[in-house]
This record gives C-alpha cells, sequence and structure tokens, in this order.
C-alpha cells in the first residue's frame, strides 16, 4: 500500500464481524469499514456530508492505475435526502472508486461522486479508465457523477455497469466522456461531457442499452457527440449534442446493428466539412422524431435506416437537408432545408413515405405521397438555421418513382418543374404508374435534354394541373436551350389533359412509345372518376369502379408481387391487369339481393 490513513474503529459497529449493514459519518471509519467488509449482502451506510479523500489510497497505482476506495463486493448507501447531501470527494489525482475483480459486484446508491481523475501509469494497460467509477457489472442508482476525468476512457464511469436513476455530469475523456461501455443506462440524465476522441456522452463499441433516458449537451471532438455506438436505445431524448465529426447526437459503424426506438433526436450537429448525420450517423431508427439538427451532409440523418419516423426542419451545410443515403419506409420527410442540393433529402430509397415542404433530389420512391411543395418555407425549431427558402421542383435529379402521388405542389414560377432532370445525367429517369393531380408548376418536366438518357413516364396520370398563369397544362417542359427535346421523354399508357410547350399533335410519334391518351380525346372519357374525400378521405384519388383507367395499363413483371401506394392488402395487379396512376381499383361491384315472397 503506497498510503493510507490511520483506521480508527471509533462509531463502527463490530467491524470484524461481518455485520450486514454499518453506518459511518468520516473518511477513517469508511476506510476501515470497507477492509471489514467483503460480501455482497454488506452494505455500508454513510451519513450526510462531505468525504475528502485526500491521502487516502486504497489500491497500489502499480494494478489498475491507482483508486481512492477499492470495493470489494461490499455497497455503498448515502443516507441523504438526494445525492447531493453525500459527498465523496476525490482529490484529484485517482479515481475515486473501483470494484475489485470482473465478478465482485458492488452496488453504490444515493451518493455524488466528484473530482477523480484516472490516470495513465506507465506498463499499466488498465490504468486510466473511470475517473469517477471503474470496474465490472457494478450497478449505480441515483447516483451523481460529476466533474471526473481520464486519460482513456469513461471519464464518468467505465466498463459493464447498470446506471440507473443516475447524474452524469461535466465529466472528460478521450473516448466516453461521461461513460464508457455501459450494460445499461436507464432514466438517467448524461449532460456536459466532452470527449477528445468518440463518444462525448456515452462510448458503447456494440454494448449496452440506453432507456428512457436524456444525452443531452455533451461534445465529441471525434464521432458521436451524444452516444457513439450503444448498441438499443429506446424512449430516450438525444438532444444538443455536438460532434466535431460525423454523427452529432448518434454515430456508429453499421446501422443493421445499432437501433433507437422511440427517441427524440434534436438540436444535434455534426459540424466540420466532410461530415454526416447532425442527428444520426448509421443507426436504425423506429418512430420517434428528428429534427433542429445541422451536419455537412444530412442535417438530421445519414447512412441510416428509419421506420416511421417524423423528419422535419432539419438543415445541411451540403446536400440533404433531412436526411442523405438513408433507407426510408413509412416516414415524414416535411420541411427540412439545404445549402445545396436536395432540402428534403439526396439519394434516399424511400417506401411509403409522404414528403413534403421542400424539394428532394436524386432518390427512389416507391409508394410514396409528395404533396404541398412550393410557397416560402421556414424551418421551425431548429436553433441552427431559420433560412426562409423557395423550392423551385418536387423532385430534383433522376428520379425513379412507383406507384407514387403528386398533388397540392405550387411551384408556381415560370421554369418551376415537378420533375427536374439534370444537364449532366448518364442514366434515365422512371415514372411508373403515378398520378399527378391538382398541381401548380411553371414546367412539368424540366432539364431532359438527352435522348439517351431520357425519362420513361409509363402508366401515368395527369389530371387538373396548371402552370404558373393558371392556364391548365398537364405536360409542359424545357431542355437545356429553353426548350425540350422531344425524344428525351418516352411515354406510353399514359393520359393527359391540356399540353403546352414541346408537347404538341404534331411532335407526338417523336415522344411517345404508345398508348398516349388525352382526356376527352382519343375516345377517352373526360372524367378519371376518382372516389373524392366523402368516399375515401385518405386516398380521394382512389379509383371508382367505373373509372376508364381501370386496366388500362402495361403489365410488367415487378407487379406481380407488388402494391399499390397503399401497401399491404392492396395488389398492384388484379385479374392480371393494371389500372394507370398509383391505385389499383379493389372496390367490388355492389350486388342486388332478390325476395320472392
Amino acid at each position: 500500500m503506497k498510503h493510507m490513513i490511520a483506521i480508527v474503529a471509533v462509531g463502527l459497529t463490530a467491524l470484524t464481524g461481518l455485520a450486514e449493514t454499518v453506518v459511518v459519518s468520516n473518511v477513517t471509519d469508511l476506510v476501515a469499514a470497507i477492509y471489514a467488509h467483503a460480501t455482497a449482502s454488506d452494505t455500508i451506510q454513510l451519513a450526510k456530508g462531505d468525504y475528502d479523500l485526500t491521502g487516502v489510497q486504497m489500491e497500489e497505482s502499480s494494478s489498475f492505475g491507482g483508486s481512492h476506495l477499492l470495493l470489494d463486493k461490499v455497497n455503498l448507501v448515502g443516507l441523504g435526502e438526494t445525492p447531493d447531501e453525500v459527498r465523496l470527494i476525490g482529490d484529484g489525482t485517482l479515481r475515486v472508486i473501483r470494484s475489485n475483480g470482473a465478478y465482485n459486484v458492488s452496488k453504490i446508491e444515493n451518493l455524488t461522486i466528484t473530482n477523480g481523475y484516472a490516470k495513465t501509469v506507465a506498463d499499466v494497460t488498465s490504468s486510466g479508465r473511470g475517473g469517477g467509477v471503474y470496474g465490472y457489472f457494478h450497478t449505480l442508482t441515483n447516483v451523481t457523477v460529476i466533474g471526473c476525468k481520464s486519460d482513456v476512457d469513461g471519464g464518468g464511469v467505465s466498463n459493464y455497469s447498470y446506471i440507473r436513476n443516475c447524474r452524469i455530469l461535466n465529466n472528460s475523456s478521450v473516448m466516453g466522456g461521461g461513460v464508457f461501455k455501459p450494460n445499461e443506462i436507464l432514466n438517467s440524465l448524461v449532460s456536459g461531457n466532452v470527449s477528445s476522441g468518440n463518444g462525448g456522452g456515452v462510448y458503447g463499441d456494440s454494448y449496452g442499452k440506453i432507456i428512457d433516458s436524456r444525452i443531452i449537451g455533451n461534445t465529441a471532438n471525434g464521432a458521436g457527440g451524444g452516444v457513439c455506438a450503444v448498441t438499443t436505445i429506446t424512449n430516450s431524448i438525444i438532444s444538443e449534442n455536438v460532434a466535431v465529426s460525423s454523427g452529432g447526437g448518434l454515430y456508429s459503424w453499421g446501422a443493421s446493428t445499432k437501433f433507437a426506438y422511440d427517441c427524440i433526436i434534436c438540436s444535434n450537429k455534426a459540424e466540420s466539412a466532410n461530415t454526416y448525420g447532425g442527428g444520426a450517423y448509421q443507426y436504425t431508427i423506429i418512430g420517434g422524431e428528428v429534427f433542429g439538427n445541422e451536419g455537412r451532409h444530412g442535417g438530421g440523418v445519414a447512412s441510416s435506416v428509419l421506420t416511421d419516423v417524423k423528419v422535419h426542419d432539419n438543415y445541411a451545410l451540403g446536400y440533404g437537408g433531412g436526411c442523405y443515403q438513408c433507407v426510408a419506409t413509412n416516414c415524414v420527410i416535411n420541411r427540412n432545408n439545404g445549402a445545396s442540393d436536395g432540402k428534403n433529402g439526396y439519394a434516399n430509397r424511400y417506401v411509403g413515405c409522404e414528403i413534403s415542404g421542400s424539394t428532394d433530389q436524386g432518390g427512389k420512391y416507391l409508394n410514396c405521397r409528395i404533396h404541398d411543395i412550393g410557397n416560402a418555407v421556414t424551418l421551425q425549431g431548429n436553433p441552427y438555421n431559420s433560412d426562409t427558402f423557395t423550392p423551385t421542383h418536387a423532385l430534383n435529379g433522376i428520379p425513379v418513382c412507383t406507384n407514387c402521388l403528386f398533388y397540392n405542389l405550387n411551384l408556381n414560377a415560370y421554369g418551376h418543374s415537378i420533375i427536374c432532370g439534370i444537364s449532366s445525367s448518364t442514366r434515365p429517369g422512371y415514372l411508373v404508374n403515378c398520378t399527378f393531380v391538382s398541381n401548380v408548376c411553371g414546367k412539368t418536366f424540366a432539364y431532359f435534354s438527352k435522348p439517351d438518357y431520357p425519362l420513361y413516364v409509363e402508366n401515368c396520370v395527369f389530371f387538373g394541373n396548371k402552370n404558373e398563369s393558371g392556364s391548365e397544362f398537364d405536360l409542359w417542359g424545357w431542355g437545356d436551350s429553353g426548350s425540350l427535346v422531344p425524344a428525351c421523354i418516352k411515354m406510353s399508357n399514359v393520359v393527359y389533359g391540356w399540353h403546352g410547350g414541346a408537347f404538341t399533335d404534331l411532335n407526338k410519334p417523336d415522344w411517345a412509345i404508345a398508348n398516349v391518351w388525352q382526356w376527352g380525346k382519343d375516345d377517352f372519357p373526360s372524367d378519371p372518376k376518382f372516389a373524392g374525400p366523402d368516399a375515401d378521405p385518405e386516398n380521394p384519388y382512389a379509383l371508382k369502379r367505373a373509372s376508364p383507367l381501370r386496366g388500362r395499363g402495361a403489365v410488367s413483371d415487378w407487379m406481380a408481387d407488388a402494391t399499390d401506394i397503399r401497401g399491404e392488402g392492396y395488389a398492384r395487379l388484379r385479374d392480371g391487369k393494371v389500372d394507370l396512376g398509383c391505385y389499383q381499383c379493389w372496390l367490388d361491384a355492389v350486388g342486388a339481393l332478390l325476395i320472392f315472397r
């Protein structure tokens, strides 16, 4: 032992008799009690007060870097009404507590641990870890760990602990400024911690759970300002964290193994150039909301998998204000912004999503609703950016849209369009079984000018759309030179209303492949017979049985196992036929009941 204060047994009850519970009121008695009690059932209760551990070193520096207190199974419980009333105060040169051994479990309850420092010691591989508490499988309940630091990991707490109803505040380390590799963090606050590497608040590295907790206001000079690589996060708030690298709120190395359920991920920031995911990077996020975050690419989320998530009011300094290179299912993507392309998202795959408020760039869309894009939009609830902007297009880049509904778009300035290509395109775009209805736009299509990479429009419906002057025009477009190259739009099984610009009866053979009809002409009825809001408030553009759109589409192999825009229960084919637009009619004929008397 390097140094130990004298043990005075005054006030202790049967120190050598291994009593189940003993009460202490000073540091001398506390140390004596720890030496005397060594079984998991023994508990040392600490009376109210400050316990200054200066001069106390129960563990040599040559073992784990040195500790003030070394617990061998014994439990510590503060007797104050709050953790602040019982404080274990380190001297700033040693960690405060280490539990002795991998399976010698200790419970620490209702006290504050502060001013610990786990420093590295030459040739001691386990040194520099857990400035406040270090050990295996110990449980902290109603404990505050504040103002501790370590040279390696876990400024506050390190290694496989169970942290319940705790506060981990203002600690610092290289990895896991607040907590390193927890087994569980439950109903706790992790705030104000700093890491010079990854995991400002918590560093998991494929371990642990965070449940019903708040990870707020932590900073990482690497990745994961709030959390780095914790396996499962449930019903928690991840807010106001900052990472110099990627993942301002959450960061991991693979979305397939890290999950966040029903969490609020808001007001986080990834602040350096070429970083990704202001809110989250490479997580699978199920339920909850992502809003008010900022990052270079993917202001809200990047390289993640989202299901049933609302992503709104995020900002990107580069591409993808809401989502960047994500897979999103049944999500709401709304009113995000960015300094570059893809205000709502960039290069994502959407299934069954609602996309509104802002333009989206270069994605793939299946069974999606794209609506209410246009006019001035201001981010709400974003602490980093409140720019007002006016969307110019609904979808940018080379879109691939299947079974999608476009409605209530108000892109009413000259040249503003629903679908916009790019002049450097090296691949075609596809609109298959889509419905465009009740939109206002300067153009329907823009910047499709390469016949080698056309826009294919198949089984689509255009009805009741207008141009910027209020006139009814469904098909209207332009290319790089201001007029559309007709061969760049390839249409088949399409019905439209008025046409303008490059689309005329004279050039129809150049851009139409087959079966292009105009409402009220070409032997095609003028009424699409949509269900209407009274019949189906959620799907007013579904089809009645009498709709002329039924069975008029071209059948493709992919439709065999597909659904219409409504998803499960609404197969894309009926009787081997496909309807035009994003809806397949599944209404059965009303039968007649005859009663004979």
